[in-house]
């Protein structure tokens, strides 16, 4: 008996130290009932087997005691909140976990694409009829002002669909493509506002080779939506 109690002291003193040290309680407190489980097995199955307990019996007991202790103390330790987290933080996905994220599809793309494509196209061709004449030398000053409007708003919308474009899943096959297609429209409104200034400036021959210019970017696009039977943008 007195074997017994040295060994519960020692495992006492031990869960005490670890406790001081930081070991969660949670941990410490599991360990102290499998250890009690623990014993009164033992000490059953001695009575039982009318086993005598010699001191080095006794001591290897507590010496696989405390390992089996230390282990579960350092895994709890690993596992257990550090310093300034929420005990019941939820671990972040991994990259690896992100990295294997299904791909989006090519109908689901087409399907993202062609929302945004007719939503802006029902903005901005409205508009088309009132920059059609704009480079009419001809022109009055009135409809040139109105036909300077409509432009400079087609412009801003062009620049917020390809913001969207520029924010969609892309298939990874697409993904050059599509990005090649997003700068298409970025250069187009580059080019209508170089337009706007040549007009503010009276430059109006200027103001039509800059509209010009666009025809090639829209030739790409069409091409591109017609290589994968894209909706029309815009």
């Amino acid at each position: 008996m007195n074997a017994g109690r040295d060994v519960e002291r020692l495992i006492a003193g031990w869960l005490e130290e670890e406790a001081q040290a930081g070991a969660p309680v949670r941990v410490l407190e599991s360990i102290r009932l499998s250890i009690d489980r623990t014993m009164q097995r033992r000490w059953l199955a001695a009575w039982r087997e009318r086993m005598t307990f010699t001191m080095p019996k006794v001591a290897a007991l507590a010496a696989s005691l405390v390992l089996a202790l230390a282990g579960a103390a350092w895994i709890g330790r690993s596992t257990a909140p550090g310093v300034g987290e929420p005990a019941d933080a939820v671990p972040t996905s991994s990259p690896m976990a992100s990295m294997m994220a299904p791909a989006v599809s090519l109908e689901a793309y087409k399907e993202a694409r062609g929302e945004i494509c007719v939503r802006y196209r029902s903005q901005i061709n409205p508009l088309k009829s009132e920059v059609g004449n704009l480079f009419d030398r001809n022109l009055s000053a009135e409809d040139r002002a109105d036909g300077t409007v409509a432009l400079a708003t087609t412009g801003d919308r062009i620049e917020a669909m390809a913001g969207e474009l520029a924010a969609l899943a892309v298939p990874p096959e697409l993904v050059d493509e599509h990005r090649a297609n997003v700068s298409n429209f970025d250069a187009i409104v580059v080019l209508i506002r170089a337009s706007l200034a040549k007009l503010q400036d009276g430059d109006v021959a200027g103001a039509e080779a800059s509209d010009r210019a666009t025809d090639a970017f829209n030739e790409d696009t069409a091409q591109y939506e017609l290589k994968y039977r894209l909706l029309a943008c815009p």
